[in-house]
């Protein structure tokens, strides 16, 4: 932890560059009490060819694109284009299977119907043309649902490294 003196014209919100966030997806066949509200937990296992698709599916996320199918609906934005910087799916070695993204902003709950739509991928109920339309024509009835806010995290706030950060 760490604290510094930054200059008045740094906004916390509008000077980021880039932010991170994790989707931590619990599919273990017992419910582990350690994890209730901390992970969103789906009653099926997700088999080595979902998570397959899921990482197929995150990879169309990657670069610019108008995202209109991923806010929430009567969300305000200037603009629905953002670009995704990364997005991964992996298996943690705590068994967790966790959705990695990083962009230049978000829109409201941008993530979460990523998630959702990376588990209906899983699961077959959406496909990868169905992502790829809903990012072509911006139609939120081909993305996935809103996955719960539990499991989502910040992880990571980037700012321009050119701030003359002053520590104290």
């Amino acid at each position: 932890m760490a604290a510094a003196t930054v200059p008045d014209s740094l906004h916390a919100r509008y000077s980021v560059l880039s932010k991170a966030y994790e989707y931590r997806v619990c599919d273990a066949p017992t419910r582990d009490p350690f994890l209730v509200g901390r992970v969103c937990r789906v009653p099926q296992r997700i088999l080595p060819d979902g998570e397959d698709r899921m990482r197929r599916a995150a990879a169309l996320f990657l670069g610019q694109h108008d995202f209109s199918a991923y806010r929430a609906s009567g969300a305000r934005n200037t603009s629905p284009v953002r670009t995704v910087l990364s997005a991964s799916v992996e298996r943690s070695s705590n068994g967790l299977l966790v959705y990695r993204v990083e962009a230049n902003g978000f829109l409201y709950n941008m993530v979460r119907i990523m998630a959702g739509t990376l588990l209906d991928c899983a699961s077959g109920r959406r496909t990868l043309a169905d992502v790829q339309a809903s990012l072509d024509g911006g139609d939120r009835r081909y993305a996935g649902v809103t996955a719960p806010p539990e499991g989502l995290y910040l992880t990571d706030v980037r700012y321009d490294r050119e701030i003359p950060w002053e520590s104290e």
